[in-house]
Order: C-alpha cells, then sequence, then structure tokens
C-alpha cells in the first residue's frame, strides 16, 4: 500500500497483483497537525508550522516533558516564551495516529489490511516529521517505510523529496503508457495529458 500524507488531505491506494485493490482520499492533513498546535498553545499558523517543521514528532517520549520549545516570534526575534515538548508532541501524535488509524479502517473494511506482505509505503511532506514512520509501523502492525522517488535526473531537492514521490510517480507513469501509442508526437501526448 502507498499512503501519502499531504498538506490538506491523505490519499491511500494498495495494490494487489498489479492491480488496484483499494483506494481513497480522506480530507486531513499536515495543515490539520498545524492548526491543532496552533489552537491549543494559542500561536498563529505560521509560528505551529515552524515549530513542527523543526521540532515536531510524531512519537513522544519521557523525556520530552522535561524539554522546552521556544516559540519563535513572527519578526524574527524571540518573544521569550516556551512550551512543553512533550505536550506539543501530543499534539502531534494525537491527529497524526488518529489519521493513520482512520486509514487503517478504510484498508480493514476492504479487506486489504492483513495480505499487505509488501508492507506500506510513506511519501508526501506529512513524512518529514521525525518517527513518523515508527508511529505509523505501530498503527498498522505492518512494515512501513519512507518512499522517496528513484531513476529520476534533475534538481536534488525535487528528485529525492517524498512530497514529489506521487506527482513523479503519475507522470512516468503518463509517458510509459502514451509512449506506447506511436502515432502521436511527444507534444501532442503532452497536450493529452493537460487537454490543451
Amino acid at each position: 500500500a502507498v499512503i501519502d500524507l499531504g498538506a490538506g488531505t491523505t490519499d491511500f491506494m494498495a495494490y494487489a497483483d498489479s492491480m488496484v485493490a483499494t483506494a481513497g482520499t480522506l480530507g486531513i492533513g499536515g495543515d490539520h497537525i498545524t492548526n491543532d498546535i496552533a489552537l491549543a498553545f494559542k500561536l498563529t499558523f505560521q509560528q505551529a508550522e515552524k515549530l513542527k517543521r523543526e521540532s515536531g514528532s510524531a512519537w513522544v517520549e519521557d523525556q520530552h516533558f522535561s524539554r522546552r520549545l521556544t516559540i519563535p516570534s513572527e519578526d524574527g526575534r524571540q518573544r521569550g516564551e516556551s512550551i512543553s515538548q512533550g505536550a506539543f508532541n501530543t499534539v502531534i501524535q494525537a491527529r497524526m495516529k488518529e489519521t493513520l488509524s482512520l486509514v487503517r479502517e478504510r484498508l480493514e473494511e476492504s479487506g486489504v489490511l492483513p495480505h499487505l506482505g509488501a508492507g506500506i509505503l510513506l511519501t508526501g511532506g506529512g513524512v518529514y516529521l521525525k518517527e513518523c514512520v515508527k508511529l505509523a509501523t505501530q498503527v498498522f502492525g505492518v512494515s512501513c517505510v519512507l518512499g522517496r522517488p528513484r531513476g529520476f535526473a534533475g534538481q536534488a531537492a525535487v528528485t529525492e523529496a517524498p512530497e514529489y514521490a506521487a506527482s513523479l510517480g503519475m507522470a512516468r507513469y503518463g509517458f510509459r503508457v502514451t509512449s506506447q501509442n506511436v502515432s502521436a508526437s511527444f507534444p501532442d501526448k503532452i497536450k493529452e495529458w493537460f487537454n490543451y
């Protein structure tokens, strides 16, 4: 199965015998985690997003509760205020666990979960949260790994980043499928893909 943890949605698809066994989309993503942080600690969305990216973890450790995170100022200067890293990560873990559990329910309902011998591939910007793979492995009870694009040349920031794995994979698939139709030139194929 592949799970794409995006900003606004979480998409999933499970394959069996080279065919799609089940697929779906949940209207929950990384922005919901940021909103939860902003509400819980009375921060702006930008402050919450910055803290999430720099210090957030999807797994709560006991030692996190003895650490403090400094709240960033919106003008770049430190506010001097801080919050418990344990409480901060608890908010993140709760939303991430809820999201992954909803995907698990969908996979169970379709009868796919017991047959995921190859495990789950996690992609999308949400996988940047520390210990995301560890939490997913606990929730699904199968091997979970981080998915990155492979076999692409170009800018490293794009060709190696998990958030671009799905779009690069679709582009590659589109090229393979349409390149089998030798009657159309490559520019015509591009026009077909994007309907112009």
